[in-house]
């Protein structure tokens, strides 16, 4: 999930993203030229997260500023030009992504659409935004604006803590969990096609429950214990991972809750949730071909199988790769989904 909007603080764009990043409760910082000397003067004192370069030199710190971000992101009208130019190619030298949204080739909502994609595909923690300056293109910081303003907000949007079903409480887990998640994850038959190994330990089932807390305070992926609501008995898990106009879900239950119907309802409550409540056009997860439990479980909560093989290692399974199938509920930009 993006935490840092990273920009030099120039007027233009680069003030126009820590606009926006304000407005949406992102941390905004970046290097600036020493003094904190911007063409309309001192950079205003409410930027207040910034590192001076020890340079006159513009350059230098947009060097920096693209050396300390995970991708940058152009914004101009017409062509890259000075320090835009250079932020792109420093990315480029750097094998950092980036993209340029050229506002004169394409309408602002649709760069703002294109950007959400490309960041729910590449999911940085922080962006570098880069962009002409307000003396070079007066429009530039109302555009660059309202391009993030769209753009950013479907990035941003977090799961809840619980939800219910009328047999399950789901909620994240607990350190308290490590017995009942130990017990199903060293059973081979629960883990036979999914891509991590039997545990061995609890000590792995400890560190599995570290890593659950830690993507799900981050927003890269949202577990969810499956808690029985009649006695309080934890049996699996769901996680969801949310990339803007697209999600994607995986689920593990222990065997001796097979056969009730459980994940379906679990996987149900999570795929209503996403859809009514989120952005995203495209909910997908994929299964080993031969994992037919898992199948009737996609099938049941009206996922769509998509043509072609996709392929997996799943360790547990064999050595070779695998087949999966991929299934999806897809939805237009403003009509009904295809799944109802």
């Amino acid at each position: 999930m993006i935490t840092r909007i990273v920009s030099g603080g120039q007027t233009g764009a680069d003030r126009a993203a820590w606009d926006a990043a304000g407005e949406l409760g992102i941390a905004a910082e970046g290097w600036v030229p020493r003094g904190r000397v911007a063409e309309d003067g001192l950079i205003p004192a409410a930027y207040g997260d910034l590192r001076e370069t020890g340079s006159d030199d513009p350059a230098s710190r947009t060097r920096l500023n693209v050396r300390d971000s995970d991708v940058v992101v152009a914004i101009t009208h017409g062509p890259a030009t000075g320090g835009t130019y250079l932020a792109l190619d420093q990315a480029a030298r750097l094998e950092h992504p980036s993209v340029h949204l050229d506002l004169d080739a394409e309408a602002e909502s649709a760069a703002a659409e294109r950007l959400l994609e490309w960041l729910g595909q590449t999911w940085p923690g922080s962006v570098n935004v880069a962009g002409p300056r307000a003396s070079e293109d007066p429009l530039i910081y109302e555009a660059v604006l309202r391009v993030l303003r769209a753009a950013l907000p479907p990035l941003l949007q977090r799961a809840p803590g619980e939800l219910e079903t009328k047999r399950l409480l789901l909620r994240p887990p607990l350190p308290a969990d490590l017995e009942p998640v130990f017990a199903y994850a060293r059973d081979s038959e629960v883990t036979r096609y999914i891509q991590w190994p039997p545990h061995s330990s609890p000590d792995e089932t400890r560190a599995f429950l570290t890593r659950c807390a830690e993507v799900r305070a981050a927003g890269d992926a949202y577990p969810w214990a499956l808690v029985l609501r009649d006695g309080g008995t934890m049996i699996g898990m769901v996680e969801l991972r949310l990339r803007g106009r697209t999600a994607n879900l995986g689920y593990v239950l222990a065997r001796e809750h097979w056969g009730r119907s459980l994940a379906p309802e679990a996987v149900a409550r999570v795929r209503d949730w996403v859809l009514e409540n989120t952005g995203v056009r495209r909910l997908w997860a994929i299964c080993d071909a031969e994992n037919h439990g898992s199948v009737r479980v996609l099938q049941k909560c009206r996922f769509a199988e998509e043509p072609g093989i996709r392929h997996a290692y799943h360790p547990n399974a064999g050595p070779d790769v695998r087949e999966c199938l991929s299934f999806a509920i897809e939805r237009s930009v403003s009509g009904p989904r295809k799944d109802s």
